[in-house]
């Protein structure tokens, strides 16, 4: 994912972990998505949008 804002060029990249089985009705909808940043730029241009916050 690519995000252009005010503070910079957002660039992050995703991993999505999926639980359970389609006979496991307790665990079929439990999924977990973590991003990650896809470019050196990324961390500085978001503590720059928090310190405006």
């Amino acid at each position: 994912m690519q995000l252009c804002t005010e503070a910079g060029f957002l660039a992050f990249f995703s991993a999505v972990a999926v639980f359970g089985t389609p006979a496991d009705i307790a665990l079929t909808e439990i999924a977990i998505e973590a991003s990650f940043r896809a470019h050196p730029a990324t961390p500085e241009a978001l503590r720059a949008m928090a310190r405006r916050r």
